[in-house]
């Protein structure tokens, strides 16, 4: 079982590299930390589906692309000359419900393209799971829990709260289906759901934290990175919360995500980090006068420590540099 604090989790011998297909899917928290591995030239697809809180839903959906299986008929929702997916954030959308099925289906293509397609067969692939809430809402006809009511009326919902059993059964049916050769990394997101109350969020997060326990301590595959704990009692002060005091700030998520680098990404990929994060830096640099000499020697400067770094392609940036060198 790998459920231990920040400093003893790193004892594993897979770790991430810069190559290694890596899949986020889950709440908000997974596009944060998505969003800083990709700017770092991971190679990270993440919540191709659209923000998802829930844990069945997310097993739902990796269901469907582990099988290469389409959306479920009964998923499937008009509301305002929109269709949307009961499975799916509302940003998956469209007016005409075919286009929907290619929405997703371009969607599937590309978590098998990335991270499921035999090419990957000899690599570690990275499932990243970020789990917001465990309150979840049955659609009572169709008898599914839902990623998104899609606004419509309260009555045709049953809001229930999952228990630590029904999340830990519902994945072991799709670790029996995950390749062999897939670490499992599981985390609660910190973004409290103040809507529900600040008692019934914390049952929530409870809930799913010891659900992360039990997977971690049944399969060995499975590790717990405490996000949840970092921000809640580590940084523990409402200067790391954004004005609505639910979502962390940027501080709070660069803080918890250099844990999370130093916690499952191997000591050569981090190395690489440093030095790209140093040329990233400098990409970013907005002159006065972007043709004075000072400038023109920065860019050359700039041209030559890229085109050195032989770890990833860096095609677009490189011609975005040369196109200001007069």
């Amino acid at each position: 079982m790998q459920f231990q604090t920040p400093v003893e989790l790193d004892t594993s011998p897979n770790k991430i590299s810069l190559h290694s297909p890596l899949l986020l899917l889950g709440s908000c928290f997974s596009d944060e930390i998505g969003k800083l591995l990709a700017t770092n030239k991971l190679n990270v697809l993440a919540n191709p589906f659209g923000v998802i809180f829930n844990p069945l839903v997310i097993f739902h959906l990796l269901e469907l692309c582990l099988e290469n299986k389409k959306l479920p008929e009964k998923t499937f929702v008009c509301r305002e000359e929109m269709w949307l997916n009961f499975l799916l954030h509302s940003s998956l959308s469209s007016q005409v419900l075919g286009n929907l099925q290619v929405q997703f289906d371009e969607q599937q293509h590309k978590v098998i393209e990335n991270f499921l397609t035999t090419k990957h067969q000899n690599s570690t692939r990275f499932l990243f799971l970020t789990f917001g809430t465990a309150w979840v809402y049955v659609h009572k006809e169709i008898g599914i829990s839902v990623a998104n009511c899609h606004k419509l009326p309260a009555n045709l919902f049953e809001k229930k709260l999952l228990t630590v059993e029904e999340i830990v059964n519902n994945f072991a049916k799709i670790h029996k289906i995950l390749p062999e050769n897939t670490q499992v990394i599981l985390t609660v997101s910190p973004v409290r759901h103040l809507k529900d109350t600040l008692p019934l969020n914390t049952v929530s997060k409870a809930t799913l934290i010891l659900s992360c326990y039990e997977l971690a301590k049944k399969f060995t595959n499975v590790q717990y990175f405490p996000a949840y704990e970092l921000l809640t009692d580590e940084l523990r002060d409402y200067r790391f919360y954004e004005p609505d005091m639910i979502h962390p700030t940027k501080q709070a998520v660069e803080f918890i995500f250099e844990r999370f680098c130093n916690i499952f990404i191997e000591k050569s990929t981090l190395q690489f980090i440093e030095k790209w994060k140093n040329i990233y830096n400098r990409l970013q640099h907005r002159p006065l006068n972007s043709q004075s000499p000072a400038n023109q020697q920065f860019l050359k400067i700039l041209l030559a420590d890229m085109k050195a770094l032989k770890e990833v392609e860096l095609r677009e940036e490189i011609t975005e540099v040369i196109n200001k060198i007069v």
